[in-house]
């Protein structure tokens, strides 16, 4: 996936304060929206760089993007069921599909929820 060069900065750099804005707000587009309604209860920090909304940690680092039809989370590794697929020019940052399927005893927005929660936590360190 090609992201455009101010959103690698932006996921690229650790920020030292979150921004202001939060997530209580319904997203105009449909991938952003998808990516608050499972994040919302974490009470992220939310900033628009270009045409991505990014989630941060309280603490300032991003943790999350919605971007062209794509969920971005800054982690390592995402359970099998959510298809990630690396972002070659940001280490340690996958592409997620917002919906993904349902697997056998797991609905896929679970899975994807509990991976958001993971990198969310991981934000914190």
């Amino acid at each position: 996936m090609k992201l455009p060069a101010e959103l690698l900065e932006w996921l690229g750099h650790d920020h030292e304060l979150a921004p202001d804005a939060d997530v209580s707000a319904r997203e105009g587009d449909v991938t952003a929206e998808r990516l608050a309604s499972l994040t919302r209860s974490l009470r992220p920090r939310r900033a628009e760089v270009g045409a991505a909304v990014v989630l941060h940690h309280p603490s300032g680092r991003a943790f999350a993007a919605a971007y062209a039809g794509r969920i971005l989370v800054h982690s390592t590794l995402v359970p099998a069921a959510l298809d990630a697929q690396g972002i070659d020019a940001l280490p340690g940052w996958l592409s997620v599909e917002p919906d993904p399927p349902d697997i056998t005893f797991s609905r896929g927005a679970d899975v994807l929820r509990d991976a958001l929660a993971r990198a969310f936590a991981a934000a914190a360190a």
